[in-house]
C-alpha cells in the first residue's frame, strides 16, 4: 500500500531515530568512516524529506550498495564474517531508507532496527547492553504501532509497547529456563578476540605482572557458600611455571589429569566463579581444588583447573578446596633446572647454602634469611633488567622489583640450594562487594608466588613478596603495599575524595547487579540447564508435585489476569480518560461563569438545574452533556477520534461571566 507524501514525512523522523538508536552499540565497533557515512545518509534522506534535496534513483541506490559491498568485502580480507555482516547491516539501514514508498517498506526499515539490535550481542553481552537493548526494542514496536495506526499519537504508541514488553516478560522468563540451550554458540559464531582483554600470558618475565597492575579492569567474581575467606588465604592458582629458558619462565605443554583420591581430602570451601574471557585454557581456584561441578572443567597436576575451550566468552564455574596438601607428586629434573652460563652470581650463593646447610628445612630457612636481610624494595617501576643474567642484576644490584621479580629470583636460588621450587601464577587478594557480598579480583590483583617441594610435606606455598611487603596480603594490600609515588601512576589513592566516597555506593550497587546478571543469566549454560532441571525433576517426585502444580495454575491465572486487564486497559483506559478530562475541564468553565456544580449532582440533573435558572446558557451547553453522557455511559465503546474530537469541542467553548439572579 502506497504510502501518501504526508504519511512519508510523519513516519521517515521516527524510522531514522530506531534505525540510530539500534545502531548505537555498532558505531563503537566500526570504522570511523563507515559510522559517518551511515549518519550522513540519514541527514542527506530527512533533507530530502524536506525537498532541499532531490530523491536518488534505483540504479543509484543500487551501485553505491554493490560498491560498499565490495568495499567491506575487501577489508574483511575475504571472508563473509560477523564484522562484515554487521558493517552490510548499517550499509542497508542506511540505504533502505531512500526507498521509503510503501508500508512494507516501513515494516522492513523496523525489522532491520530489530536486526541491529540482536547483532550488539556479538559485541557485549554485559548488563547495560540488555537495558539498552530492551529500550530500543520498546521504540522499535512502538514504530511499528505507529505504522499501521496513521492517527495515533507516537507517545500513545510508546505507552502500549512499554506495556506489552512487561507483560510479555514472566513468558519470556519461562522460555528462557526450559527452553533447550546449545553447548555452543550458534551457527559456530565465537565472540571475536577483543584486543582490550589482558590477563596471564603464558610467559613469566620481569615486568609482566607489573603491567596488569596497572589495568583496573575485572579478572573474575566470586561467590563463596559460606563467610568470605580473609585475605592472605584468598590465593588464586592457574598457571604453573616450571620451565627457565633465557630469562622467563615458561608453562608445560601438557599437563596430566589428577587422579582419583582413594580417601578425598576434607573440603574447606565451595564457590563459584564468573570469569572474564582471556583466550586461554586456564581457570583459577582457591588451594587446592578437589572438586568442579561442570562438564568442561577437569582438574590437572599441579593444583590447576582447566577448561576443554579456550575461555573465549564470560563463563561459570564451581569448585570445591582443600586446605590439606595432596599433591605429593615428586619433582623431576625440570624442576631443579637452571641454564648454566647464567646467573652465576645466584648460582654461587645457592651453592653456598647448600653447602652449609644439609637439611633441606635450613636450606629454606638460610633463603628466607637472606632475603629478608637484604634491603629490597617493592614498586612497580623496577627499571629494565639486562635480559643476560637478569636474576643477578635484579638480587644483588637494583633490588627493587614486583611480584614476579621476588618470585623469580627466590625460585633461582632455590634451584640453586637443590631445592625443587617453581612459580605460580594467579590473583591474590580481591575486594569485597559488600552488597552481594561476594569478591571481585580484577587485573591489579595479579600475583606470582613460588613453591618449594619438601620431602613428605609436597609442595608447600612460599611467597617472598610477603616477606618484603607484608601488606600485600591485607585487604586492599595491593595499593597499601606500594609507595605514595606507585599509587600516584596508576591512579590509586589511600583516601577517597568526598565525590569518589559519595559515587562507591553507586558503583558497588551497580557491580553487584552485573555479577548477579553474569551469574544467574549469562551462566546459565546447556549443563546448568540439566543440573537445574534434574534437581526440579527430584523434587518432584515427592511432595513438591503439588506445590508445583499449585504454583503453575497460580502463575497461569495471574499472568492470564494480568494481560488480560493490561489489554482493556489499553483499549479504553486512555479514552475514558480523555472523556473525563473533558467533564472536569467543563464543569471548571461553568464555575468560572458563576454556576458550579454540586458534588451530588449528576451531569443530566446539572443541565436541568441550569435550564431552570439559565435558558440561554442551557441551550449552548446541552449538546456537550449529550455527548459527555453518550461516550461516558454508553454501551459501546466509541472511537479514539470521537473522543478527541469532543475534547477539543470542550477547550474551544467559552461561557460569558454570570451573575446569579436575585
Amino acid at each position: 500500500m502506497p504510502l501518501s507524501l504526508n504519511d512519508k514525512n510523519r513516519l521517515l523522523p521516527p524510522l531514522i531515530f530506531i534505525l540510530a538508536l539500534s545502531a548505537g552499540p555498532q558505531f563503537l565497533h566500526q570504522p570511523l568512516w563507515l559510522t559517518a557515512l551511515v549518519c550522513l545518509a540519514w541527514l542527506m534522506r530527512l533533507a530530502m524529506a524536506r525537498g532541499y534535496l532531490p530523491l536518488p534513483g534505483k540504479k543509484t541506490i543500487l551501485a553505491f550498495t554493490w560498491i560498499f559491498f565490495f568495499i567491506i568485502l575487501a577489508q574483511s580480507a575475504g571472508t563473509f564474517a560477523q564484522d562484515a555482516g554487521s558493517r552490510l547491516l548499517l550499509i542497508m539501514a542506511a540505504l533502505k531508507t531512500f526507498e521509503l514508498k510503501e508500508r512494507r517498506d516501513a515494516i522492513a526499515l523496523v525489522f532491520i532496527a530489530h536486526l541491529l539490535v540482536l547483532s550488539s550481542l556479538l559485541f557485549s553481552e554485559s548488563l547495560a547492553m540488555a537495558l539498552y537493548m530492551a529500550l530500543a526494542l520498546i521504540c522499535n514496536h512502538a514504530v511499528l504501532a505507529l505504522i499501521h495506526h496513521e492517527k495515533a499519537p507516537l507517545k500513545k504508541m510508546l505507552l502500549q509497547a512499554a506495556t506489552l514488553f512487561f507483560v510479555a516478560a514472566p513468558l519470556a522468563i519461562i522460555l528462557f529456563v526450559s527452553f533447550p540451550r546449545l553447548s555452543s554458540p550458534l551457527w559456530g559464531i565465537r565472540t571475536p578476540s577483543p584486543s582490550g582483554i589482558t590477563g596471564f600470558s603464558d610467559q613469566l618475565q620481569p615486568g609482566s605482572v607489573a603491567t596488569l597492575a596497572k589495568s583496573n579492569e575485572p579478572a573474575f567474581r566470586v561467590q563463596f557458600e559460606g563467610p568470605i575467606p580473609s585475605s592472605e588465604s584468598r590465593y588464586f592458582r592457574g598457571i604453573v611455571f616450571r620451565n627457565v629458558r633465557s630469562g622467563a619462565w615458561l608453562p608445560d605443554r601438557e599437563v596430566s589429569p589428577l587422579p582419583d583420591f582413594e580417601t578425598p581430602p576434607r573440603m574447606w570451601i565451595r564457590y563459584s566463579i564468573i570469569m572474564e574471557p582471556h583466550q586461554h585454557h586456564w581457570l583459577f581456584a582457591l588451594d587446592w581444588p578437589i572438586a568442579h561441578g561442570t562438564g568442561s572443567v577437569s582438574l590437572v597436576q599441579g593444583g590447576l583447573a582447566r577448561n576443554k575451550d579456550k575461555v573465549q566468552r564470560r563463563m561459570g564455574y564451581t569448585l570445591e578446596s582443600s586446605k590439606e596438601n595432596f599433591h605429593l607428586e615428586r619433582p623431576d629434573d625440570v624442576d631443579l633446572y637452571l641454564p648454566s652460563d647464567e646467573n652465576p652470581k645466584a648460582l654461587a650463593l645457592g651453592r653456598k647454602i647448600y653447602k652449609e646447610n644439609p637439611d633441606e628445612s635450613q636450606r629454606l630457612g638460610a633463603l628466607v634469611s637472606w632475603i629478608q636481610s637484604q634491603p629490597f624494595r617493592y614498586t612497580l617501576n623496577p627499571g629494565l633488567l639486562p635480559s643476560k643474567n637478569s636474576m643477578d642484576a635484579f638480587l644483588f644490584e637494583t633490588q627493587q622489583g614486583y611480584c614476579e621479580h621476588f618470585s623469580m629470583g627466590f625460585a633461582t636460588l632455590a634451584r640453586a640450594a637443590g631445592l625443587p621450587a617453581r612459580i605460580i601464577g594467579g590473583y591474590q587478594g580481591g575486594e569485597i562487594n559488600p552488597i552481594g557480598p561476594y569478591l571481585m579480583v580484577k587485573q591489579s590483583d595479579a600475583h606470582a608466588w613460588t613453591e618449594i617441594y619438601l620431602e613428605n610435606q609436597g609442595w608447600q606455598r612460599m611467597d617472598p613478596t610477603a616477606l618484603i611487603a607484608p601488606l600485600r596480603l591485607d585487604e586492599g594490600g595491593m595499593a597499601a603495599s606500594l609507595s605514595e609515588e606507585d599509587r600516584m601512576s596508576i591512579g590509586r589513592h589511600t583516601d577517597l575524595t568526598w565525590l569518589e566516597r559519595k559515587i562507591r555506593p553507586l558503583g558497588l550497587f551497580w557491580d553487584s547487579a552485573t555479577h548477579l546478571w553474569h551469574r544467574q543469566v549469562l551462566a546459565y549454560t546447556h549443563t546448568r540447564q540439566r543440573e537445574f532441571f534434574a534437581r526440579l525433576g527430584a523434587w518432584l517426585q515427592g511432595a513438591g508435585l503439588f506445590y508445583f502444580l499449585s504454583i503453575s495454575l497460580a502463575s497461569g491465572l495471574f499472568i492470564y489476569g494480568l494481560t488480560k486487564y493490561a489489554m482493556i486497559r489499553l483499549k479504553n483506559g486512555k479514552q475514558k480518560d480523555k472523556v473525563l478530562l473533558a467533564w472536569n475541564l467543563l464543569c471548571q468553565k461553568m464555575k468560572k461563569a458563576g454556576f458550579p456544580r454540586d458534588p451530588h449532582e449528576g451531569p443530566m440533573d446539572y443541565a436541568k438545574r441550569i435550564r431552570e435558572n439559565r435558558p440561554e446558557l442551557a441551550d449552548a451547553l446541552q449538546p456537550h452533556l449529550e455527548n459527555y453522557v453518550r461516550l461516558r455511559y454508553g454501551n459501546k465503546d466509541a472511537d479514539p477520534e470521537t473522543i478527541q474530537g469532543f475534547l477539543k469541542e470542550v477547550r474551544r467553548f467559552r461561557v460569558p461571566s454570570l451573575k446569579k439572579k436575585d
